[in-house]
């Protein structure tokens, strides 16, 4: 991406072929089948599988910003990891991104939190539980006059489940009940603009920014859950009415206002991203990991690779906050899915 003064709008500058660098090479002794467990591994033991964050240079006053960077890992008689960084917002880590558009060092590596004593862990929603949190959501939602106004999700349902759980989670003994949480997703805008359809080949990022909060008493009370599917659900619907690109000339002074005064959580992935697709001639991913996760408040989602219609969930956490949020997990969706 090159980036010219005033740095409101690039432009990507296409390579030819022998301007290329083929991704790196590596073989790796580490045991596959557990760095690609769903179980609490250390968030660094994936790291070496990913390339180097690709730095931002000048060339003058144009800033060329590198799109993406591959790696491949061979584990021999296992299987190769590709691992990979995408700089778009597809991968909608936007703590990074927004730290990448206005105070990260070029000079240092990307933004993030500390890894220590960080693990990480997927946590897996089969389909049957998906039909029956739907179930009852519906029925908890049916007196409700807004009812109609969305639609009960896969990825609605999931990211509620998960962020009330990682807010219950929390460790910190400061808490007030009228403090705003916010949420923060994005939504693929090419199959809502209706006007000015853009093909599903399109190269680059056509996404929407979209905010929705609660207060602590409300995301953590009896019903923080249906609060959370919600606030969550009509926000989606809100694309669909009034245009997926609605006050996009606020979205950067609004997730400035957020980051600086509120705490909030994002999510990278959706279970209709399609992360499990492609097959390099071995058949489909065994396993595919969110890294970035580990550097900023976020938790992913894809479908699961194991059975359609499921959704897999990665989270990065503390050991303690791990332990507790898997205890919460497991209790909330057992309750709720009855």
């Amino acid at each position: 991406m090159i980036m010219v003064p005033p740095l409101q709008h690039g432009s990507v500058k296409l390579l030819e072929q022998s301007q290329l660098s083929p991704p790196p090479v590596y073989e790796s002794e580490a045991d596959f089948h557990r760095l690609f467990a769903h179980g609490p591994r250390a968030t660094e033991e994936l790291h070496p599988f990913v390339p180097n964050f690709p730095l931002t240079r000048k060339e003058g006053e144009t800033r060329v910003v590198p799109l993406m960077a591959l790696q491949v890992t061979i584990f021999p008689e296992f299987g190769i990891c590709i691992g990979g960084w995408d700089n778009g917002l597809k991968s909608i880590f936007l703590d990074e991104w927004w730290s990448l558009a206005s105070t990260w060092d070029e000079d240092a590596g990307p933004p993030g939190h500390s890894l220590e004593h960080k693990v990480r862990a997927t946590f897996v929603l089969s389909q049957a539980q998906i039909e029956r949190l739907k179930a009852w959501t519906t029925d908890q939602v049916s007196n409700d006059s807004d009812s109609t106004s969305f639609r009960a999700s896969s990825f609605v349902l999931t990211c509620a489940l998960i962020w009330v759980c990682l807010i219950k989670s929390e460790e910190s003994d400061i808490k007030n009940d009228n403090d705003l949480l916010y949420f923060i997703f994005v939504a693929d805008c090419r199959n809502r603009l209706s006007k000015c359809p853009i093909p599903d080949n399109y190269f680059g990022n056509c996404l929407s920014i979209c905010f929705v909060r609660l207060t602590r008493k409300e995301l953590t009370g009896e019903n923080g859950m249906v609060e959370a599917m919600k606030v969550i659900g009509k926000r989606i619907g809100e694309l669909e009415k009034n245009g997926p690109l609605e006050g996009a000339e606020k979205w950067m002074v609004k997730w400035k206002e957020v980051a600086e005064r509120w705490k909030h959580v994002t999510v990278a992935g959706s279970p209709r991203l399609g992360a499990y697709d492609p097959d390099f001639g071995w058949g489909k991913p065994k396993k595919v990991e969110f890294v970035q996760i580990d550097r900023s408040v976020a938790f992913s989602v894809a479908e699961n690779g194991n059975e359609e219609g499921g959704v897999e969930v990665g989270v990065a956490l503390t050991s303690a906050q791990m332990s507790c949020f898997k205890s919460l997990f497991e209790r909330n969706l057992k309750a709720w899915s009855k």
